[in-house]
């Protein structure tokens, strides 16, 4: 083989390993940046305010802690809330957890309570921005007039209800 072809051959073997090799020859390309812009996260966010104890005649009751129960008594609690709810399709919903209490006699109370917010009641809704703002928690805690000598002297802490407030997702 002659200078002249052992050249073209090795011309043409770099041309083709440039080629399927992930080489590139001088092909004109260009680029644009996508103008999608930005996007902020939400917020899911709740605050509670002073809860006021009352006994079943409407009586306020300055200290809870210092309130001596009887079986059959019910009490009365309302307790303000601040809902935050910012998303375009945030849904959360929102409901007292009263099973942190279980000590003390803890079996022998029941709970059962209302959220409203403007009157509507929020209890099995799925809340949206438009519930941003305040809520109003009245709830009733009775002790089972049936409580056996066990619960006499007992300290119940209720100091543990808490709220929650949960995304749904769907």
């Amino acid at each position: 083989m002659n200078k002249m072809a052992k050249g073209a051959l090795a011309t043409g073997v770099g041309v083709a390993l440039l080629l399927g090799g992930g080489g590139t020859l001088a092909i004109w390309n260009d680029s644009a940046n996508a103008t999608t812009g930005s996007i902020v996260a939400g917020n899911l966010d709740l605050e509670s305010g002073a809860a006021v104890w009352k006994k079943s005649d409407g009586t306020v009751i300055p200290n809870i802690s210092n309130y001596k129960v009887v079986p059959g008594e019910v009490l009365k609690f309302e307790q303000p809330l601040t809902i935050e709810l910012s998303g375009d399709q945030l849904k959360a919903t929102l409901a007292p957890d009263f099973g942190a209490t279980s000590n003390g006699f803890s079996s022998q109370l029941s709970y059962d309570y209302k959220i409203t917010q403007a009157g509507t009641e929020l209890k099995g809704r799925d809340l949206t921005s438009a519930n941003s703002g305040a809520a109003l928690v009245t709830a009733t805690v009775t002790f089972n007039k049936a409580a056996g000598n066990d619960t006499r002297k007992a300290t119940q802490d209720l100091s543990k209800i808490t709220y929650k407030l949960d995304q749904v997702i769907r």
